[in-house]
């Protein structure tokens, strides 16, 4: 059906409930417009459309006060009469109360009723902002470091691990027998997990509130993202959790520096745990702290007074050892990881999906259920523990503090 547009002698007949239904179906109207012309790039049609929809809500509050007033007025004249019809009957009410005033000669009665008029929630008046401010949430970034595989088939990874070498590669002289190399094949197989969230909405607030639908579903998608982010750095592989790398990392290990470091710091033990990397014959590209790590290193000052910046750290302290620094308060306070992130996979099955339907009583109820899911999983082979090493600042200070 069209929509008509009303005069304003129209409007001044209705109540308020209605100027706000018919100020509904007009917003409505005009953005499938706005709408149209956006898509058939009609610049001229859309300026003024916007225009339109901006003075929409002053024609709808101007709308909605005369009605206001009007059944103001009309309120107070059913008050008046409902009293002077009533005024027996409350008087019959109080009869005992009114009698026990003639015999103490002094007091009062009160004999008035109070009506109650409900207040229309079909209308806003002024501004109506349409987005919707969220609760501030980290950004989940590990994903992104690290080898990104697609999942297909089964769902499961299947991967081999040399293990068990024995011989090895050497020098032979002539006539002599040559040096055998072997090794052992271990074959590992993973299932993939989920990571799932749902909500339920009514089909009232997903048609009335333009945005709600994005909303709901950009919600439950940084819902999950922020899970799988979190599984991936800190899951224990046990149950339904995903393998989580900083879990799988090798511990922070002094070596030749135990207790032989003049005033160490976060900075030292940071350039002691890329030593190890590369040590482990990887090649560190990533080393992860918690924000407030890097602000007590950045304010780290000498007995003088003078910043400390070590010559191994860039000069804005965002690089050590020439390997740069990601902060995220995915890392624990306290806690550090470096890294070979090329040796950390994530496999994913298809993309995050997002699914609408009923569920149980949905349907008689008018809701929908919205799910939001994402599976795959996260693998550190064996052999590749040794590209992450993490540790505890406090710990490893200690570690390598000379007394």
């Amino acid at each position: 059906m069209a929509f008509i547009e009303k005069s304003e002698a129209e409007l001044a007949s209705m109540n308020e409930s209605e100027v706000a239904a018919y100020f509904h179906a007009y917003t409505e109207h005009k953005n499938v417009a706005l709408k149209s012309a956006i898509e058939q790039g009609v610049s001229d049609k859309i300026e003024g459309l916007k225009s339109e929809l901006n003075s929409l809500n002053d024609k709808r509050t101007s709308a909605i006060t005369k009605a206001l007033e009007a059944q103001g007025v009309a309120i107070e004249r059913m008050s008046t009469q409902a009293s002077a019809q009533s005024k027996g009957s409350l008087l019959a009410e109080k009869s005992e109360q009114l009698k026990g005033l003639k015999a103490n000669g002094s007091g009062k009665v009160l004999v008035e009723k109070a009506m109650t008029i409900g207040a229309s929630t079909n209308y806003t008046q002024g501004y109506v902002d349409p987005t919707v401010t969220t609760t501030p949430q980290r950004r989940p970034f590990i994903q992104g470091l690290l080898t990104s595989r697609t999942l297909a088939g089964t769902g499961n990874v299947i991967y081999f691990e040399q293990t068990n070498p024995t011989g090895g590669a050497d020098v032979t002289g002539e006539g002599l027998l040559k040096n055998t190399s072997d090794w052992e094949l271990l074959e590992v197989n993973k299932p993939a997990r989920k990571v799932t969230a749902f909500t339920k909405a009514s089909m009232e607030l997903m048609d009335d509130i333009p945005f709600m639908e994005s909303l709901i579903n950009d919600d439950l998608a940084k819902q999950v993202a922020l899970k799988v982010d979190q599984q991936i750095l800190l899951g224990t592989g046990a149950g339904n959790q995903l393998t989580g790398i900083f879990t799988s990392a090798s511990a922070f290990a002094a070596g030749s520096f135990a207790v032989n470091v003049v005033d160490a710091n976060r900075y030292d033990v940071l350039a002691i745990a890329v030593s190890q990397v590369y040590a482990n014959n990887f090649v560190p590209n990533y080393i992860l702290l918690n924000p407030i790590d890097v602000a007590q290193m950045d304010v780290t000052k000498t007995a003088g007074g003078e910043y400390v910046l070590p010559a191994f750290v860039s000069r804005d302290g965002r690089e050590v050892k020439s390997t740069p620094i990601i902060l995220n308060n995915g890392i624990p306070a306290g806690e550090y990881m470096v890294m070979d992130s090329t040796a950390g996979e994530v496999y994913t099955r298809g993309s995050l999906n997002i699914s609408v339907g009923f569920e149980n009583d949905d349907f008689t109820k008018n809701m929908v259920t919205v799910l939001a899911e994402w599976r795959g999983l996260s693998v550190v082979k064996s052999n590749n523990v040794g590209a992450f090493v993490k540790g505890t600042f406090a710990t490893d200070i200690a570690a390598i503090l000379k007394p």
